[in-house]
């Protein structure tokens, strides 16, 4: 049997890129709350009491003595000029203290969980940090990388989206416009100490886009060719939150002679020449979840191989992937599919903790969902609008504006 096998090990390395930034990551189900919600991009203000709790697994049995410390980025994801000592009023360490064994589960597995407050490691100023935890017994030895952001909100913005845009009509696309109202705070503005990034659903859209007005206090961003996005789709759903029966988007479950579970996922096609159909969003994310044990999901839950097939063409200048939250934190930020010449499908094997999961496939260099999923003007997104500011006296780029809101033209 011949099979052909479509990697892309090659494009995308054996690094994990989260919102531009590289870190190696062995952590599973990573889910990062602001005060106890969920959330894709942490964004907290420097002056509140707010919190950032990070909750991952390791798929290891012995549990591990973990610390937390956190770095300074530029707004690009890469490692700013400042030390610790200018962002942190404490060491720049905190011990992993809240860990617990998985439950009466087939796969063991250690849940941890670290909270950053203003009690341990929470930053003075604003800008964009990485959470970063390390095995204490190899401090070399990362485990895992999240990053977040500070906010000094010294900028309002507001902002319009039109699916009537400078290089289409209504057409499954929408341009952002926006006017930041900075209020006096600067004496004197240069466009080239400003910059905006946009997040769509979690995912960077648009990054170091510069400002196409300035008007005393008011900063403007419009027709910029930066901010014209494609609609996109509706995520795909599944639910695996019962091993005995098969959830929304499930065809089958197979147990094996271990007593393990193989969640078999309905054959996939091509939506982009569909109509469109709604079926709820969590905007690419995933919650855990377990029918059976309502009460502890977090370490009552198992984890199973959840098989994706795609029946689509092959296309032998192209790799293709499927996106989701669970996918942030793998070797390029996606689960990479190959093509089986055998069946005539892409597939790919991820293990999943139960639950219920958004997901999506890419396609292209670079990848996007446009080809495979289509773009459609009814498609709800969530987006971060994040505002910078590079002071010529200061050593760091200061995020004085944020902005979330989801819609749906």
């Amino acid at each position: 049997m011949l099979v052909k096998v479509v990697s892309l090990s090659v494009l995308i390395g054996a690094t994990s890129v989260v919102n531009g930034m590289a870190a190696v990551n062995r952590a599973l189900s990573v889910i990062t709350e602001v005060n106890g919600k969920a959330v894709s991009v942490p964004v907290v203000t420097t002056a509140s009491n707010s919190s950032i709790t990070v909750t991952f697994d390791l798929d290891e049995p012995d549990m591990r003595y973990l610390a937390a410390s956190v770095t300074a980025l530029n707004p690009d994801g890469t490692l700013s000029r400042m030390t610790p000592d200018e962002y942190l009023d404490s060491f720049n360490r905190a011990d992993v203290t809240d860990a617990d064994f998985s439950q009466a589960t087939l796969s063991h597995y250690t849940n941890y969980r670290f909270t950053l407050s203003r009690d341990n490691l929470m930053p003075s100023l604003s800008g964009l940090f990485r959470l970063d935890f390390v095995d204490t017994d190899n401090i070399s030895d990362t485990v895992l990388s999240v990053p977040f952001y500070m906010v000094v909100p010294l900028a309002s913005i507001d902002h319009t989206l039109s699916p009537v845009t400078d290089i289409s009509y209504n057409n499954g696309q929408r341009q952002l416009t926006l006017t930041c109202d900075l209020a006096g705070r600067f004496h004197s503005l240069d466009p080239d100490n400003l910059s905006l990034t946009v997040m769509i659903d979690g995912r960077t859209a648009a990054s170091a886009v510069k400002p196409s007005a300035i008007h005393g206090n008011k900063v403007g961003f419009n027709h910029l060719k930066e901010l014209i996005f494609d609609n996109g789709n509706n995520w795909r759903r599944f639910d695996m939150t019962d091993t005995d029966y098969p959830g929304h988007g499930i065809t089958d479950i197979i147990t094996t002679h271990d007593g393990n579970h193989r969640f078999l996922l309905n054959r996939d096609t091509p939506r982009a020449l569909t109509s469109y159909m709604t079926d709820g969003t969590m905007f690419g994310g995933f919650t855990v979840a377990n029918r059976l044990i309502p009460d502890n999901p977090v370490t009552g839950s198992e984890y199973c191989d959840v098989v994706f097939t795609l029946d689509m063409p092959f296309r032998p200048l192209d790799p293709v992937a499927v996106e989701g939250d669970f996918t942030r934190y793998m070797p390029g930020g996606v689960l990479a599919m190959s093509f089986n010449s055998f069946t005539g499908l892409y597939e790919a094997t991820a293990r999943l903790k139960q639950g219920v999961y958004n997901y999506r496939y890419l396609s292209g260099q670079p990848l996007s969902p446009t080809s495979i999923e289509g773009n459609f003007n009814e498609t709800p997104a969530r987006f971060d609008l994040l505002l910078f500011y590079k002071s010529p006296v200061e050593r760091y780029p200061a995020l004085i504006g944020h902005k979330s809101f989801t819609c749906q033209l």
